[in-house]
């Protein structure tokens, strides 16, 4: 029997309520957290200008090799749910103007790198290391996109609720986001797609039928 690893990341504009989202779904069961490698948490400040979003590569890494041991050590099938992964990267790193963010085949590598050769790199070491360590092996990783993409109105309705400043439009991350999504269907990489109206029963509905017709 394979042993899966089910990775649920859950992206979309600032302020659009993705946090909020994200703990309904842990809290109904749908989805587990992973603890990071020595608990280092995402900066709260990429650079003065802005939030955050859209942090260092490095911590995507991270994020994605500690829920690669975790299923190993703590096989569980519930869904990993990861805040923010690998588009983060690409929406505002292109909004922020950096190097090398500019175009769509940049996401589309950063994408392979992570959904095809650095799993595959992982499953090799983690096979070298369970013949003498009787590690649980992974043996398919699956990648589901979870994206909270409410219209420009309602995104700027919730974030006059807050107490602080967004560097960037609504409309400038939508049309970001979207432009991910042409990458992330080219990939074939499932993805879907919540304008927030969704009941939250409706949205686990989903993910579930998502992850078993990978895994079938």
């Amino acid at each position: 029997m394979k042993n899966t690893l089910n990775i649920l990341a859950i992206e979309g504009c600032q302020g659009a309520g993705k946090s909020t989202l994200g703990v309904q779904l842990f809290q109904g069961g749908i989805a587990a957290h992973v603890p990071l490698i020595d608990n280092i948490k995402r900066p709260k400040m990429f650079t003065q200008d802005d939030g955050g979003a859209g942090l260092s590569l490095m911590t995507d890494i991270m994020w994605f090799s500690s829920a690669v041991v975790t299923a190993m050590l703590h096989p569980n099938p519930q869904p990993i749910m990861l805040d923010r992964f690998i588009l983060s990267q690409w929406v505002y790193g292109t909004l922020r103007g950096k190097s090398g963010f500019i175009y769509k085949d940049i996401l589309e590598r950063m994408l392979t790198v992570f959904t095809k050769d650095l799993s595959n790199i992982i499953a090799r070491e983690l096979a070298l290391r369970s013949i003498s360590q009787h590690i649980r092996v992974v043996h398919q990783i699956n990648l589901v996109y979870l994206l909270l993409l409410p219209n420009a109105l309602e995104i700027n309705r919730r974030r006059a609720t807050v107490p602080y400043e967004f560097t960037y439009t609504a409309k400038q991350e939508l049309r970001m986001y979207y432009e991910a999504v042409i990458v992330l269907d080219t990939l074939k990489i499932p993805t879907i797609i919540l304008d927030g109206t969704e009941k939250i029963q409706d949205v686990t509905e989903k993910i579930d039928a998502t992850f078993l017709s990978l895994s079938s």
